[in-house]
């Protein structure tokens, strides 16, 4: 609610910059916050834009697709994210490409949301354990799990990361979570049989119990690099089709803006200006329909050239014409280049 709230304050849901993006149903897609804050503000309608979706598995699919490209999503964004694409029946590759991560990263999640203990989850959630710290918790059993859960809990977020979590898993995997705890400190009732004195214990059972845990943390470790090879490869690739996409996507919203401001000039504004847009419409619409019967002719032209046996003098005057096409072409490319710099489009023109 409190981010809500400082959500409203600096929302100005009177912008037409700023759509939301719903269903023919009304199913929203894009924009349920600025809708909400309209709401809180009393108004009864929002500018939207409509898209045709033809199923429900469509529009969820859409819903966190869009949320998650659009904005910055944390770890545990993320961690909803893949969850929603799961209730879908999506496979962990279909999930991958669809968030725009890798196929490591949500097998990660998947392993927590699938077999982490209901504590240990709600450890994640309210952000006191880091995602591949709770990963990595996951194998031990169900009630080692809880031991920890609740140290985490008693001791200070401090225990959920780092090196600090490197020796609270080991100590949880060979039973000595207690010699842990400071000094004076409360003990649960989990904690009575890991008290149990050391010489109790047979010598070859708990250096056997103790060098399984150093090879499942050893294990932990290994896959640990393994994933951080992979995210390193696919780094560059993401970031440059990334890049590609904030570029088109640049250049679509700019569109859109564009459409928008005469949608609402010819909604309100006075005659005049809609009649100098109009004219300005009919101008544009000339031109490239003359680019387009020019680039028509051009192709037929090629065409047609192939099939006639030119002599040197009608060589030279074909030389001649496309010369005088090509500067006519130089300035028009320079002109849109100019344009483009002044609206901020960067686009080759040649």
């Amino acid at each position: 609610e409190a981010s809500f709230q400082a959500y409203l304050a600096r929302q100005d849901d009177n912008s037409p910059m700023h759509p939301a993006v719903v269903s023919e149903e009304g199913y929203i897609l894009d924009g349920e916050r600025r809708i909400r804050a309209a709401r809180a503000r009393g108004r009864t309608e929002y500018l939207c834009l409509v898209r045709k979706v033809p199923t429900d598995f469509d529009r969820k699919l859409l819903r966190v697709v869009i949320n998650t490209r659009l904005h910055a999503s944390s770890k545990l964004e993320m961690y909803y994210a893949i969850k929603a694409l799961s209730s879908l029946g999506l496979s962990q590759q279909k999930m991958s490409e669809y968030l725009g991560t890798s196929r490591t990263n949500v097998i990660v999640y998947c392993k927590v949301r699938d077999r982490a203990a209901p504590r240990l989850r709600a450890l994640f959630e309210d952000g006191l354990l880091q995602i591949t710290n709770a990963a990595s918790c996951v194998d031990l059993p169900e009630e080692i799990q809880n031991a920890l859960v609740d140290f985490v809990r008693r001791n200070g977020q401090g225990w959920s990361k780092g090196a600090k979590f490197n020796k609270l898993l080991a100590a949880a995997a060979e039973g000595t979570m207690a010699q842990l705890e400071p000094s004076g400190a409360a003990r649960t009732a989990y904690a009575a049989p890991m008290d149990a004195p050391a010489a109790n214990v047979p010598m070859g059972e708990a250096a056997a119990r103790k060098l399984a845990a150093l090879e499942k943390q050893l294990e932990h470790t290994v896959s640990a690099l393994k994933d951080a090879e992979i995210w390193a490869q696919q780094r560059e690739s993401v970031i440059s089709t990334q890049t590609e996409q904030l570029a088109h996507t640049k250049s679509e919203v700019d569109a859109l803006r564009r459409e928008l401001e005469a949608a609402e000039l010819m909604r309100y504004g006075n005659p005049k200006a809609v009649e100098e847009e109009l004219k300005q419409l009919k101008q544009f619409y000339a031109f490239t329909e003359r680019l387009a019967g020019a680039a028509h002719s051009l192709d037929a032209a090629a065409g047609e050239v192939r099939k006639v046996d030119l002599r040197r003098k009608q060589l030279l005057e074909t030389f001649d014409l496309l010369e005088t096409v090509e500067r006519a072409l130089n300035t028009l490319r320079l002109e849109l280049v100019g344009r483009g710099n002044q609206l901020g489009v960067a686009r080759k023109v040649g």
